[in-house]
């Protein structure tokens, strides 16, 4: 097939679905061989691949937010109990609360990595069925700027 010859509308779709659901490196790979071929798989594949670095930003500084926090609270039950000696008092309320702690840690810790997972794959599925549908669908910010850069580039 001559690469210059434009896709048809249902290929259309699927690529610029397929961008969605499948990643980064997917996207990535869509957008470098099909992007001469067609606007919307074009459009579509940058905006997954923005999406997906978005994500990824957001997943990193959640990481060093859950990091420095959890060294934090650490921190804090060492110290509260060694300066209230609740080692020598276990009904004193430092110990209860040493205690208490790290039984929650996993569920502050896993809460706002499953609330960004869940929401990554809801993002992405929403978008590929819009896609799929033929809709020519937008993110709210990314969208506008990136159709935007593609009229003027």
């Amino acid at each position: 097939m001559n690469e210059t010859q434009p896709l048809s509308p249902s290929d259309e779709r699927l690529f610029a679905g397929l961008s969605y659901l499948l990643g980064l490196v997917v996207a990535l790979i869509i957008w470098g061989v099909q992007k001469d071929r067609s606007r919307f798989v074009r459009f579509h594949a940058l905006q997954a691949i923005g999406l997906d670095v978005l994500f990824i930003l957001a997943s990193m500084v959640i990481s060093g937010c859950l990091l420095a926090s959890t060294f934090t609270l650490l921190s804090l039950m060492v110290a509260g109990i060694i300066t209230a000696g609740a080692y020598a008092n276990p009904e004193s309320p430092t110990f209860l609360l040493a205690l208490i702690l790290p039984m929650g840690l996993p569920v502050f810790i896993v809460t706002p990595v499953f609330l960004l997972v869940g929401t990554t794959l809801f993002v992405r599925i929403y978008a590929a069925v819009k896609v799929f549908q033929g809709h020519d669908f937008h993110f709210p910010a990314i969208g506008r700027q990136l159709d935007h850069w593609l009229v003027t580039a």
